[in-house]
C-alpha cells in the first residue's frame, strides 16, 4: 500500500488535530483504515441488539448512532477531498453532527445493514484515495471556513474513527 504522508497543520483547522494525532505514523493510513474497518466489523458482530441500542445517558447515542456518525463524516471527508482535487472552490460548509445523527435514524437500522453501509463506504474511500498522487493530495480548499487539504481529508477519516 502507498504510504500517505501526514498532512502539514496549516492544512486543516486545529479543531481536527485530535484525530488526525491519533493515527499511527509508522504504518500506511490507507493500511490503518483496513485494520479499523476489520475491527468494527468483529465489534459490530460480537454484541448485542441491546448493547447495540445501549445509552449511556438520556440524548446521548448508542454504538449504532456512532456507526452511522462515522460512515457520514467518511462520506463528508471524502467529498471535501473530491471537490479539492477537482478544484472545486466552493467552501465547504460546517454540518451539525447531532442534528444529522437524529436524522440518520440509526437506532432502527438493522446491524446488518449498517455495516454494509460501512463496509461499502470504506471500500469507496480507499479506493478514492489510493489513485490520488502525492502532488494532487496537496491540493487545497476551504472547509468549515478553514484551509484544508486532500490528504488531511483521509487522515482524518481514520482518525475520527479511532476517536469514537
Amino acid at each position: 500500500m502507498k504510504i500517505i504522508t501526514f498532512p502539514n497543520d496549516i492544512h486543516y483547522a486545529l479543531f481536527y488535530e485530535n484525530y488526525i494525532s491519533k493515527v499511527d505514523k509508522t504504518i500506511s493510513v490507507l493500511d490503518q483504515l483496513k485494520h479499523n474497518a476489520k475491527s468494527i466489523e468483529q465489534l459490530l458482530k460480537s454484541l448485542t441488539p441491546q448493547q447495540l441500542l445501549y445509552r449511556y445517558a438520556p440524548e446521548k447515542w448508542c454504538i449504532k448512532d456512532i456507526i452511522q456518525h462515522i460512515i457520514d463524516i467518511e462520506r463528508l471527508m471524502v467529498y471535501r477531498g473530491m471537490n479539492f482535487l477537482r478544484e472545486n472552490q466552493t467552501p465547504q460548509p460546517w454540518m451539525d453532527e447531532d442534528a444529522w445523527a437524529i436524522s440518520a435514524n440509526a437506532s432502527t437500522k438493522s446491524v446488518a445493514k449498517l455495516l454494509q453501509e460501512y463496509k461499502t463506504q470504506r471500500a469507496a474511500t480507499i479506493a478514492f484515495y489510493k489513485n490520488i498522487s502525492t502532488k494532487d493530495l496537496k491540493r487545497t480548499g476551504i472547509a468549515s471556513s478553514y484551509p484544508m487539504s486532500v490528504s488531511a481529508t483521509l487522515f482524518i477519516c481514520c482518525g475520527h474513527e479511532l476517536h469514537h
